[in-house]
């Protein structure tokens, strides 16, 4: 009896003389486990293609990889917010996972240990991840990306624990995302039909006869569909960041622009005036990231850091004093490779979090930005008012 007829999450597909079985999992399924356990067994591939990119198999295959990670490299490529996000994320997924019995990314380890039992190839085929969240963030709007973070919190509020379990099911979001399309088009795009498009064409790509190509539930149709009708796609098109959207920029530099004028403005009706009223904007705007750093109970130096840098952080369209406050904080205070170890355990207790210092960066870079970004509102209305 075939596959296909045995189980509805494999697929198996005959194109250009390669032999590829699909085969649907999900991220936190004892089942999945299995099945991919004895699809790779039974078929005895020449490769198993597997739904990860290469920083993500590290992070499955080699512990230490991801506990020497450079944390000063992550917060100067501005990637710190994406890889608190997938902390939070996974330890959400580990948490369901135990609650199940089962083991977190189960599927995709299981695939990597049986195609290391057969000798069989291993093929990586989705996209870096940092691309596929770059990319997202680029398409949505300035006003959309705000609401979107609000939707998260209130989308899934009610959900029940088996439908929030259906939802966490992938490894890169793929439910949550496909379920709040119809309010943000453009991250189906993204997260879905673009990485269709990206695996599909790295499978047409390698040269092996028989393929196991494990992927979330989420993917194998439009895998499918684009494997069958045999169509290229660009993987450098595929893979390039776009521009911010116009309307991005000039918000982005109309806020620092305001600031800007209004001062100026100031320091013209009368020096000691303009004066006056630059001290009391600096006075808030470095002073809120001062006060609200420290709630995080970090060095004095990064303290310091968040009152010098506020003002800069909130005149540039490109820069936030979180960051330079973060820079800082691991500077002095370098997580350790403990600290990326137990970050996700750690996560869920507010003692544990200060304690660790990979996410007591983290909490840093918020805290930062969020009082001189309030500072940075107080202050710009006062600035107004004496203008009035």
């Amino acid at each position: 009896m075939s596959f296909e007829s045995e189980n509805k999450n494999v697929e198996k597909i005959i194109v250009s003389n390669k032999t590829y079985y699909l085969v649907g999992t999900s991220h936190i399924s004892e089942n999945s486990v299995k099945l991919v356990k004895e699809v790779i067994e039974r078929v005895q591939p020449d490769t198993v293609s597997i739904e990860l990119d290469k920083k993500r198999y590290e992070k499955y295959t080699n512990s230490n990889q991801w506990g020497n990670t450079d944390i000063i490299k992550i917060i100067k490529e501005k990637k710190l917010v994406v890889l608190i996000s997938n902390i939070v994320y996974s330890a959400y997924q580990k948490k369901l996972a135990n609650t199940k019995g089962t083991t977190q990314a189960g599927e995709l380890i299981q695939a990597i240990k049986s195609a290391k039992e057969i000798g069989a190839n291993i093929q990586l085929i989705d996209r870096d991840i940092q691309v596929t969240f770059k990319r997202m963030w680029r398409h949505l709007s300035f006003l959309e990306k705000p609401k979107l973070f609000m939707t998260f919190f209130t989308e899934f509020d009610d959900i029940e624990q088996d439908k929030l379990e259906e939802y966490l099911e992938s490894d890169s979001f793929d439910k949550v995302f496909i379920s709040l399309s119809k309010k943000y088009p453009s991250l189906y795009q993204d997260m879905i039909t673009d990485r269709d498009k990206y695996m599909s064409t790295k499978l047409k790509n390698n040269s092996s006869q028989v393929n196991v190509v494990v992927v979330g539930k989420a993917h194998m149709k439009g895998i499918k569909e684009k494997l069958e009708k045999r169509t290229e796609f660009s993987l450098d098109n595929l893979n390039e960041i776009p521009p911010k959207k116009l309307s991005t920029k000039l918000l982005e530099f109309s806020l620092p622009a305001i600031i800007i004028i209004l001062l100026v403005l100031s320091l013209v009706s009368g020096f000691e005036v303009g004066v006056s009223q630059l001290l009391k904007w600096l006075v808030w705007n470095g002073g809120l990231a001062a006060l609200f750093t420290c709630f995080t109970l970090a060095n004095p130096l990064t303290i310091l850091t968040s009152f010098i840098m506020a003002p800069v952080g909130a005149l540039s369209p490109v820069l936030s004093v979180g960051m330079f406050s973060a820079l800082m904080e691991a500077s002095i205070k370098k997580p350790t490779v403990n600290d990326f170890m137990n970050a996700q355990d750690d996560i869920s207790s507010i003692k544990c979090i200060y304690k660790n210092r990979l996410l007591k960066v983290g909490l840093i870079f918020v805290l930062a930005s969020a009082g001189g970004a309030i500072g940075n509102i107080i202050g710009g209305i006062e600035l107004f008012k004496n203008l009035i």
